[in-house]
């Protein structure tokens, strides 16, 4: 009964913050509009300004944007971002999503695409830049050909080559092309279905990779796959969620056999690029029978000579990284962290736009309040947070699409602090460098960040991990303190203080040759020269520093000391030695 009362309190304390309340809708009125999407510039050039593009047409046309600078009140005349190519040959670009980097920078991608069918052998995401908070943008770039849909990105807290900047991923729709059609094949039309892929940059949007060893097709981490080619489905949206998972929410890629609803494939902890999921269903050549296949002169089969295998299955097929946000019918899904922690999403159903709340892993997500009444034909949302207690959600008109809808809602502020972080330890020293660990704190929601302080100076800052490594200076007194702070900015009072002294640094130092290095009691020194010092300095892993002296046998007594690491130096007159030891 007590653990039942206590799940029930913790479901209504959730409850008080799962909550959005709006203002009331607002229109803006275009000749056309699809796909509203929405950024809000928190740093550099144009802080506090929100940018909303679309697109002008269903498929291609021109992305345009206008700019609020006051929270979505006021907006700006439309600014035609990205024009179409209008080529002959079917080219066009839609669908632009756009994020604010690391370094400030404002990142836009979109679909760059040519009919008929979406031909894969020149498909794919087109990024521009902006450093100047979107006033201007640099030439197109672009990114590896893949059969790309609706191609969104995130740049996570990672950095995979140490290169000072995290890593960013865009995630997309792919159309499946098996590798065994000819190029030309590779089109909507004799595709095997869709999955959900990415493409990668590990140097800052420099160059990008697929991860994959399949022609026009990024890392596949999210698939179903029933035997059918006319699967549909997709459109990714991503958040991080604590511990280092990347969670990506998009539509179940068939609607046939099972019913939309956003769906959440997440990576395991630090496991960015899904390597620990991967499986035969990954490639874009699986559940294809070629048992009576016909093979053209070149070696490639043709689309007609295959068939399906059937599979029911929704791929990643674990529980621990797949599971549904909800169970109510819907499509499109947009999600993002809200400003306490939690994770929001909004999706439409059958043309009116719903949003959701889960709790900050992505899961028991609860429906709120609808953004727009039924009075609304809707799709096409989207929703980011906009202030520390505020949320814009947009979407199309879909009878006209002419109309932008906008509602601004405001959220329940987590005013709790987290709870004091366990005293800091250290855990291994290499060198100068040591590295510390510490109890988690709880908090009501979650713990976003830990802050690790010398006395009164602030040395790193952690995301989510308890644990972290500091380079030292050597022979230098230390009190490392620790203390935890939420999404939403409260601190936790700060941990006891670790109080230690560095060791020497062994620059300049000559090997101490010993034996035993794992000590019950005594140790010798087995240097082959005459000993001038009869004392041996000793260091442990706080920097309490003891001298012991040397017995005639170059033998000398440690049972004194407690089980621990010691640091020990010789100096035997200009020669200097050290060496490290366990004590049992």
């Amino acid at each position: 009964m007590k653990a039942l009362t206590t799940c029930f309190f913790l479901l209504l304390y959730f409850l008080s913050f799962a909550q959005i309340s709006w203002e009331g809708a607002v229109t803006i009125d275009t000749p056309y509009s699809k796909y509203i999407r929405t950024c809000k510039i928190e740093r550099g050039p144009a802080a506090g300004d929100i940018l909303l593009t679309y697109s002008d047409r269903q498929h291609g046309g021109n992305i345009w944007m206008i700019r609020s600078n006051d929270l979505g009140i006021n907006w700006s005349a439309p600014v035609k971002l990205v024009a179409s190519p209008r080529l002959s040959d079917g080219e066009y670009v839609f669908n632009a999503n756009m994020i604010q980097l690391q370094d400030n920078r404002l990142m836009l991608c979109y679909q760059h695409r040519w009919d008929p069918g979406t031909i894969a052998t020149k498909s794919y995401t087109g990024i521009r830049y902006s450093s100047d908070g979107g006033y201007t943008w640099t030439e197109e770039q672009q990114t590896p050909t893949t059969c790309v849909w609706e191609a969104r990105p995130i740049q996570v807290y990672n950095d995979i080559n140490a290169d000072g900047n995290n890593d960013i991923y865009i995630y997309y729709t792919q159309e499946v092309n098996p590798t065994y059609y000819r190029p030309e094949y590779s089109t909507q039309e004799y595709s095997i279905g869709r999955a959900i892929a990415y493409i990668v940059s590990y140097d800052n949007g420099v160059s990008w990779q697929t991860n994959s060893n399949e022609r026009f097709s990024g890392r596949i981490i999210h698939r179903n796959y029933n035997g059918q080619n006319k699967s549909q489905g997709g459109m990714p949206t991503m958040v991080e969620l604590p511990d280092h998972r990347i969670a990506v929410v998009a539509e179940a890629p068939n609607g046939s056999t099972i019913a939309f609803a956003s769906w959440v494939t997440a990576s395991d902890p630090h496991d960015y690029d899904f390597d620990n999921i991967q499986g035969a269903w990954s490639s874009v050549n699986y559940k294809v029978n070629i048992q009576n296949a016909v093979y053209d002169g070149d070696g490639y089969i043709n689309p007609s000579s295959v068939t399906l295998l059937t599979d029911p299955n929704v791929y990643p097929n674990n529980v621990n990284n797949l599971w549904k946000m909800s169970t109510v019918y819907g499509n499109a899904p947009f999600t993002c962290a809200l400003p306490n922690g939690l994770i929001a999403y909004s999706q439409n159903s059958n043309q009116k736009i719903r949003v959701f709340v889960a709790n900050a892993y992505g899961k028991n997500s609860v429906e709120i309040t609808r953004p727009f009444s039924n009075d609304f034909n809707t799709f096409y949302s989207s929703i980011i947070p906009i202030s520390d207690n505020m949320v814009l959600c947009t979407a199309q008109d879909y009878d006209t699409n002419s109309k932008i809808y906008l509602n601004r809602g405001y959220i329940n502020k987590d005013v709790i602090s987290p709870t004091t972080p366990g005293i800091p330890s250290i855990t291994s020293v290499i060198g100068n460098r040591y590295t510390f660990g510490w109890s988690k704190s709880t908090d009501n929601i979650v713990v976003s960040h830990y802050e690790i302080w010398n006395n009164n100076e602030l040395l790193a800052t952690t995301r989510w991990d308890n644990f972290v490594q500091i380079d030292t200076q050597s022979m230098t007194a230390y009190q490392i303190k620790v203390r935890a702070r939420d999404y939403q900015g409260n601190y936790s009072a700060f941990s006891q203080s670790l109080d230690f002294v560095t060791a020497i640094s062994a620059t300049g130092y000559q090997p101490l040759e010993v034996y035993p290095t794992i000590v019950d009691n005594f140790v010798s020194i087995r240097q082959s020269s005459e000993l001038i010092s009869p004392e041996l300095s000793i260091i442990s892993m706080l920097g309490q520093c003891t001298s012991l002296r040397i017995n005639a046998d170059k033998s000398v007594n440690l049972s004194g000391l407690p089980p621990g690491i010691y640091q020990l130096v010789l100096r035997d007159g200009e020669r200097k030695y050290i060496t490290k030891i366990i004590k049992r």
